[in-house]
């Protein structure tokens, strides 16, 4: 299964990658699920596994994250 982490800028994505692959934890920048754009910049991380500790990583280190969704 597919998790993206929808965040509010593509800056934040990147970050967010780049904090992740620090962390030991495989994610990429993709573009946000269809029906959920709205709720976000558009690009999200997604991330195959360790989702709530990819999320507590993020807001640890100051990336806001929206919400969740899987695909």
């Amino acid at each position: 299964m597919k998790y993206y982490i929808l965040l509010n800028s593509v800056s934040s994505a990147l970050k967010g990658k780049d904090i992740l692959d620090k962390n030991n934890i495989k994610s990429s920048v993709e573009r946000t699920p269809k029906n959920n754009v709205a709720r976000s910049c558009g690009y999200s991380l997604m991330v195959k596994e360790e989702i709530e500790r990819a999320k507590e990583i993020l807001e640890d280190n100051k990336v806001i994250v929206l919400g969740v969704v899987t695909r």
